[in-house]
């Protein structure tokens, strides 16, 4: 009787350290699926075969394959599409991140060369 009082003891500590463990590890991951995606690199379908010059809102895997030259990543739907240039007085970025993209905003369409610090808008 003793014996069996122990086993089911054991049991029941095992099963509650699995049940702690499992706990611990759901606590761990990101609340949003979105977050979960962005931070892992993805390969990239296709990559050898890409469509060169996608209209504007077309979906984009680099900015080479857009007529803007501008693919820009939307952090809100994880989603990178062909963009306009920023033209002068707007918002602009001269600096890509992965895979020739942009995220938040294009470069002016005068050139790089246009787009400073400390404001970031196109000065021509």
């Amino acid at each position: 009787m003793h014996q069996q009082q122990n086993t089911v003891m054991e049991t029941l500590r095992f099963v509650l350290l699995v049940g702690v463990f499992l706990i611990a590890s759901c606590s761990c991951t990101p609340r949003h699926e979105a977050d979960y995606l962005v931070m892992f690199q993805k390969p990239i379908d296709n990559f050898y075969i890409m469509k060169d010059f996608l209209d504007l809102g077309v979906m984009c895997q680099s900015s080479n394959q857009c007529k803007s030259n501008c693919c820009l990543m939307d952090h809100r739907t994880n989603r990178r599409t062909c963009q306009m240039r920023a033209l002068k007085g707007e918002r602009c970025s001269n600096s890509q991140v992965k895979f020739d993209c942009y995220a938040d905003f294009c470069p002016c369409e005068s050139g790089d060369e246009f787009c400073t610090y400390p404001d970031y808008q196109c000065k021509r």
